[in-house]
């Protein structure tokens, strides 16, 4: 069984270089663009997987579901271009990333932990083994992912209840802060 989040599959069918390009060191974007569209909310996305090293022999993965640029309403495009030092026509899925707010979704997260030998050290072939079966994994469980998109964008993406759609409707500028509007619903008793 191999499993990344919540999502898993009996075997690996799809391998990442297949569905990911690297966009920079250990930081991945989909090759495809995706697209959202219903009745006043249309926007194009990627989906961005990260591998972080925390400690000696001890990773944290996660993919995010990215907002590209060009569907950012102008206000939020020139914030993000103020932020990252990026002009506005050159901004791209990574620079959304960099901000890690409006736009950016966690979709699941993986850590993976190897153990150290006697003297400290971990293999090096054996945490690019486990990597890249992680990776490959991600790109089975990838489509399961999209097809699950309302679920996880409905879920809470930090203590307050702020949603993966708050985030959206902030990068459209269909409303100005995500975290106050999640602050708002709590006090209605949840409601929008």
């Amino acid at each position: 069984m191999h499993k990344f989040d919540t999502v898993s599959t009996e075997s690996i069918d799809r391998k990442f270089d297949d569905v990911f390009d690297r966009y920079y060191d250990d930081v991945y974007s989909t090759k495809k663009t995706y697209r959202h569209s219903e009745p006043g909310l249309s926007y194009k996305y990627k989906y961005m997987y990260e591998e972080c090293e925390v400690d000696n022999g001890e990773w944290l993965t996660i993919l995010r579901m990215v907002v590209l640029p060009e569907s950012f309403c102008k206000e939020k495009r020139r914030e993000i271009s103020e932020t990252t030092g990026v002009d506005e026509e050159d901004l791209d899925e990574f620079n959304v990333m960099q901000c890690g707010w409006a736009g950016c979704v966690p979709f699941g997260s993986e850590n993976l932990k190897l153990e150290e030998d006697e003297d400290g050290n971990v293999d090096e072939g054996v945490v690019e083994a486990r990597l890249e079966e992680l990776r490959d994994t991600v790109a089975t469980c990838l489509s399961a992912f999209d097809g699950l998109y309302g679920f996880y964008m409905d879920r809470p993406v930090n203590m307050i209840g702020t949603t993966g759609w708050d985030l959206v409707y902030e990068a459209k500028g269909k409303i100005k802060d995500a975290l106050k509007y999640a602050m708002k619903r709590l006090e209605k008793g949840g409601q929008p």
